[in-house]
């Protein structure tokens, strides 16, 4: 497995998050970052939604809201 599709447990603990709310935050950005290529707002350049919502997560460039 690529280190860029792999997280360490430690890494999203560190984060604030359990590796249950670290993936479904990923999916959901995923959904997003497909909508808005599909659209033509955004150009992917090769890599898959996936791998971009991931490099999101792990820059912090997603932020979570825990209000109810």
């Amino acid at each position: 497995m690529t280190q860029k599709l792999h997280f360490d447990p430690d890494e999203i603990y560190a984060k604030g998050m359990s590796p249950f709310e670290a993936v479904v935050i990923a999916a959901q950005e995923a959904r997003f970052i497909n909508e808005q290529s599909r659209l033509g707002f955004l150009e992917l350049e090769g890599e898959k939604p996936t791998t971009v919502a991931l490099d999101r997560l792990r820059a912090g460039k997603i932020t979570v809201s825990t209000e109810e």
